[in-house]
């Protein structure tokens, strides 16, 4: 995002994020005016957390928009994760879509879990049907850490496909501790965390 902020105006830029809803977007638009601090909006986030997400690891990237004056889009509603995954992506992909037809000459950072970003029909490969190129840098799956070690050390970005990247940090074991960690203090329930990572068998990596 900086790279992108240091060779293309402003203006040129839109950042997406999954984890604030559009019922939020006044209190975000406070934040960004300058009307409201971080750390109070990020209260808010918490407060009303959909998605049981660690929200406040992601106050350097709305710190970065605001100075920047980076235009952010929040795609879902706060009732959007009741939805299956698939639908999910459906919309989000058709709104995406959408904007870009709008801004053809708009970059897009789309901050959204690895989930929606990889596998057949879902996100990535849905905007890449209707033509747009697409990066993918996650540092997410078990599978993808095991094959990503055979080829570098800890703390490299190792591309494993032309258009997937993945960040070589944490073990497997090390991630799943920080994630039951946040589980324990948030909570979804164990048939909730049981289906998450079912999920991470149905795709390609």
């Amino acid at each position: 995002l900086k790279v992108a902020r240091n060779t293309l105006p402003s203006k040129k830029i839109t950042v997406v994020f999954e984890w604030i809803p559009q019922e939020l977007l006044p209190e975000l638009q406070l934040y960004l005016k300058g009307a409201s601090s971080l750390k109070h909006f990020l209260s808010l986030l918490k407060e009303k957390n959909f998605w049981n997400f660690n929200l406040s690891l992601y106050g350097r990237l709305l710190s970065f928009c605001k100075k920047n004056h980076i235009k952010i889009l929040l795609p879902e509603h706060k009732n959007s994760g009741d939805l299956p995954l698939k639908e999910r992506d459906s919309l989000i992909s058709k709104i995406l879509i959408q904007k870009k037809k709008d801004s053809p000459q708009n970059k897009f950072f789309v901050f959204y879990g690895a989930y929606h970003l990889l596998g057949p029909e879902h996100l990535g490969d849905l905007i890449q049907q209707k033509g747009f190129a697409t990066t993918v840098f996650t540092g997410f799956f078990d599978k993808a850490f095991w094959r990503a070690y055979k080829e570098a050390p800890l703390f490299q970005m190792v591309q494993l496909e032309e258009n997937i990247f993945y960040w070589l940090s944490d073990t497997p074991l090390e991630r799943n501790q920080k994630i039951l960690e946040d589980w324990k203090a948030t909570g979804p329930s164990w048939e909730e965390a049981k289906k998450q990572f079912e999920e991470e068998e149905s795709f390609f990596l």
